[in-house]
């Protein structure tokens, strides 16, 4: 005979399962975070070694090639039905690949002309403020009132962080306000071709892409002005070996990976709750390992974009749900 106490101790054990999947797949979000946060490091010491487009043009073609048996393995597990085409799929992935390489050169010629690991990720983050500001300008979308309070405290806090902290406003801050702009488009591409095709082959030709033009403009740039042998030299050390494998295999590959499993499971705004800790995380690894520290304004300036970061995203969640 089938009792009361059966039933609720089946709906127990469902329960914590379900708890220990959504626990999973945080700890995936946070991990995907950390390596996120910790790759400005890897790109700041790539940057002693090696010139932007050097840098970015391997590690995007290694983290095509990683994403490539991902593709095969999520065919079988995680089959997707897409309704774009193709065509949908490559121009999506040359379109993004082409911003993608214009954002990640902007950010790491940037840091290369020493803006800190953690000034130069809460600069980065700029890029969540500015798409609802493009689409805004360009596509005529309306702006809550939460979208412009979020503007004016990562201006102001961009203003904490560049004109009044100790270190000043340098070129290389330049480099990075620019290289949120050019991520704010990329996500905007994305947002247009993403739904219409499988991400992760979306994303692997988006790297491809990414790291094949870095390539073609490194020749020209970084090995014929010193020629061959002056340009392997420096890449053939092992903090440069290490950093370009980091953000290759790790930043591109395993953590985008751990972001698509995660978010199939995972409340959009909860997601964007661990996205927005990639600074915090920039800046603690940066303190850490470098011994990169930030002024007082610069840490006001910090709270003051990542609130902003905070705002628009938990706002933008809730308004999908409502639509």
């Amino acid at each position: 005979m089938v009792t009361g106490d059966f039933f609720c101790d089946r709906i127990c054990r469902m329960r914590k399962r379900e708890n220990n999947r959504k626990t999973k797949y945080a700890l995936m979000l946070a991990a995907t975070s950390f390596i996120w946060g910790s790759a400005f490091i890897a790109q700041d010491i790539g940057s002693d070694y090696m010139k932007a487009f050097t840098f970015n043009g391997l590690r995007f073609i290694i983290g095509a090639a990683f994403l490539v048996p991902v593709i095969i393995i999520f065919k079988k597990l995680y089959p997707t039905e897409t309704t774009g085409s193709r065509k949908d799929l490559m121009m999506g992935g040359i379109i993004s690949g082409i911003l993608l390489c214009l954002a990640t050169n902007l950010q790491q010629i940037g840091i290369g002309l020493g803006t800190t690991a953690g000034k130069a990720s809460f600069l980065t983050s700029m890029y969540i403020i500015l798409v609802p500001l493009i689409e805004f300008l360009f596509l005529r979308k309306k702006l809550t009132v939460f979208t412009w309070i979020a503007a004016a405290m990562a201006t102001l806090g961009l203003y904490m962080m560049c004109l009044s902290g100790m270190s000043g406003f340098a070129v290389g801050d330049i480099y990075l306000i620019l290289c949120a702009l050019a991520f704010a488009l990329q996500i905007l591409a994305l947002s247009y071709y993403a739904p219409k095709t499988d991400p992760i082959k979306l994303s692997a030709i988006e790297f491809f892409v990414t790291g094949a033009v870095s390539a073609v403009i490194m020749i020209f740039t970084d090995i014929r002005p010193v020629g061959l042998f002056a340009w392997l030299s420096p890449l053939m050390e092992t903090p440069a070996v290490l950093a370009i494998l980091y953000t290759g295999v790790f930043s591109s590959g395993i953590a985008y990976t751990f972001q698509v499993i995660a978010e199939k499971h995972i409340e959009p705004s909860v997601a964007s709750l661990f996205f927005c800790t990639e600074a915090i995380f920039a800046a603690i690894c940066g303190f850490f390992i470098l011994g990169q520290k930030m002024s007082v304004p610069e840490v006001i300036g910090s709270v003051l974009i990542l609130s902003a970061v905070l705002i628009s995203q938990i706002k933008m969640n809730g308004e999908k749900k409502n639509e």
